[in-house]
């Protein structure tokens, strides 16, 4: 699948580049972004795909009833990219005042913004796409990847988190206005579905966490 800029910044979170040209398709009230169509080919395109680097704030990849969920600690330049490409989406600014976006920002500081990713496939089981990126030079090749365990995606740990999104609408219950007449409020939302996480660096890095009873206190 096409991505945006694969070039990955170990120690930065990832440019994200806004394309020029992109089709979004309304599939099911969600619009969906594809890479525009090349000229005279009837060449089949896949969903528009997407990476980004950042620290994990908290994740559930275990298995549950509710699908697997990341948090992720992401700059504030990776943001705005991604806010500027999800507001190309056709007739964006009617719904702009109420959209949801996929982080939250603290109050407190506000270059600390965590994005959220979800998957809903076979949540009946642990989360399966985590690879080991720590030797992988380039990132974009799956052949170098070697799989490891979930229970690796640890708080603190430096992640590349591949993705899809999707744009969707939704409608709160019908309410009455001062006429009588009766409405529904039309809101719209971003959510980012998981693909993948690599683990680019432990977060335990730097710390023994051996238990103290090991350490050596006397000579032999």
């Amino acid at each position: 699948m096409p991505r945006i800029n694969p070039a990955i910044n170990r120690t930065q979170s990832q440019d994200i580049v806004v394309p020029t040209e992109i089709d979004w398709k309304l599939v099911d009230n969600a619009h969906i972004p594809f890479p525009s169509a090349i000229a005279n080919s009837d060449e089949e395109r896949d969903v528009s795909e997407f990476t980004v680097t950042g620290t994990v704030v908290k994740s559930y990849l275990r298995t549950g009833q509710y699908g697997h969920s990341l948090q992720i600690e992401i700059s504030p330049a990776d943001r705005r990219r991604l806010e500027s490409y999800i507001q190309t989406v056709p007739n964006f600014d009617k719904y702009r005042p109420s959209f949801k976006w996929p982080w939250h920002q603290d109050s407190k500081n506000p270059t600390k913004i965590t994005a959220k990713f979800v998957s809903k496939e076979n949540s009946d089981e642990e989360f399966k796409v985590v690879w080991d990126g720590r030797d992988v030079q380039n990132l974009g090749n799956v052949d170098a990847r070697a799989p490891i365990s979930y229970t690796n995606n640890r708080t603190g740990n430096l992640v590349h988190v591949e993705f899809t999104l999707s744009v969707w609408e939704y409608k709160e219950p019908e309410v009455t206005d001062e006429s009588g007449h009766k409405k529904a409020t039309v809101k719209y939302g971003c959510t980012f579905k998981l693909l993948s996480i690599g683990l680019l660096r432990d977060g335990y890095v730097g710390y023994n966490i051996n238990s103290p009873t090991k350490k050596r206190r006397m000579a032999h």
